[in-house]
């Protein structure tokens, strides 16, 4: 992927969504070269490493790669951002429940207002500092130690207790108080 003067190289499971999310002109390719000696499991070494080289030694995508639509790059739907009568909705996904519970989304905590409330299915949560600041039973959302907003409600299951699922959409309502 090229973007802004930057090339990028890595797997279509995500990561580099946020890229296509930010720079429509970005410039997408998909690797058709793969080595024989290519392990399952470690294409960081294998594949993408010996692409990452050739780009750095001047070598530009041509027939050995293909480009594909940006629509079908995993999570470049992800964000979207559309207008809805009480501010801004942005939305984003579920992306992991952990074994309490939790609801990890993919949204990183500086991108939205301390003030904002999160509505996911059918539910507005408001920020909390710590899991302590939270009434019991009533979910919220904080920012966790990776810096990504997560779904939480003390002493439970957000999950259980609310039905949120991964892959379920979670919006953020500006402008509610």
């Amino acid at each position: 992927m090229s973007s802004r003067g930057f090339w990028y190289v890595g797997p279509d499971n995500g990561l580099l969504s946020r890229i296509v999310d930010d720079d429509p002109q970005a410039q997408i390719w998909s690797l058709d070269w793969f080595p024989e000696t290519a392990s399952a499991t470690f294409h960081a070494r294998d594949i993408f490493a010996p692409a990452a080289a050739a780009l750095a030694c001047g070598y530009t995508p041509g027939p050995t790669c293909r480009a594909p639509l940006v629509a079908t790059i995993v999570g470049s739907d992800d964000i979207i951002r559309c207008s809805a009568g009480m501010g801004q909705a942005v939305w984003q996904k579920v992306v992991y429940i952990d074994h309490y519970g939790n609801a990890m989304t993919g949204m990183r905590g500086g991108e939205i207002d301390n003030q904002d409330t999160l509505e996911v299915g059918g539910y507005l949560l408001r920020r909390q500092r710590t899991f302590g600041m939270g009434e019991s039973g009533v979910p919220f959302w904080y920012i966790n130690s990776n810096g990504l907003v997560e779904l939480a409600v003390r002493n439970g299951s957000i999950a259980s207790a609310f039905g949120i699922v991964p892959g379920m959409p979670v919006f953020v309502r500006s402008g509610l108080s």
